[in-house]
């Protein structure tokens, strides 16, 4: 088996490498961001959502036969695991899944999620598409290097 070699998603998968104290207005957390390999990035983290211990995991590729990012996201929370497909515009990666309402409705909604670095810091950003067909920011996370 030949092993891939990176490329320039690959690349910008490790531009989201490191340690960092993960917040946003409802968790705080340690996170440790590495690749595995050349290929794959992998996103723990540790902390609390508000009085319940949150602990996550990402993990995040670039499929060149695809031609897409995939990854998949779990957390001690959910019972869920998510799925992902998306793309990279510009110098963010911008992923897609489908998943149970936030709303607790038992609907299912189009989820979208944006990484990027700014500043040093790596951020993300949790939007929905509502039924007008509107992206809604539901969550953002500002992770700082420790």
């Amino acid at each position: 088996m030949e092993i891939p070699q990176p490329t320039d998603g690959h690349r910008l998968l490790k531009s989201f490498c490191g340690e960092f104290v993960a917040t946003s207005d409802h968790t705080e957390a340690q996170e440790t961001a590495r690749m595995i390999g050349d290929l794959w990035l992998l996103i723990e983290g540790n902390g609390m959502a508000g009085e319940i211990p949150h602990h996550y995991l990402f993990t995040i590729g670039f499929d060149t036969a695809k031609g897409k990012f995939v990854g998949s996201f779990v957390c001690a929370m959910m019972d869920q695991q998510w799925l992902y497909e998306g793309s990279a515009v510009e110098n963010k990666l911008c992923l897609y899944s489908t998943g149970p309402a936030c709303d607790g409705s038992g609907a299912e909604w189009q989820y979208r999620d944006w990484f990027w670095m700014e500043g040093g810091n790596r951020i993300l950003m949790s939007e929905h598409l509502d039924e007008k067909g509107n992206w809604n920011e539901f969550m953002r996370s500002t992770s700082v290097p420790k």
